[in-house]
């Protein structure tokens, strides 16, 4: 997480956007049996078991969720826009 926190520094530096941590989650994609918390305390990260949107795409752990979470909603709003 440190060297990714990093990245992050090093990449806002250069282009000058910068990650806004307390609108950010984080989901882990294993299960990790300690407190997330304790991982990088100096950060004030918000964790969760997800599922969580990211530019308007809905990530969780299964990959059938994921299909209907995102593809089925997308087929669903073109056929609306087509029946119109």
């Amino acid at each position: 997480m440190r060297k990714i926190i990093e990245f992050f520094k090093v990449f806002a530096n250069v282009s000058g956007l910068k990650i806004n941590y307390d609108k950010s989650q984080i989901m882990p994609l294993e299960r990790i049996k300690y407190n997330y918390n304790k991982i990088v305390p100096e950060c004030n990260f918000q964790w969760t078991e997800g599922p969580i949107n990211s530019l308007g795409v809905v990530i969780c752990h299964r990959t059938e969720d994921l299909i209907k979470l995102n593809y089925n909603k997308a087929l669903k709003k073109m056929e609306n826009i087509l029946n119109i």
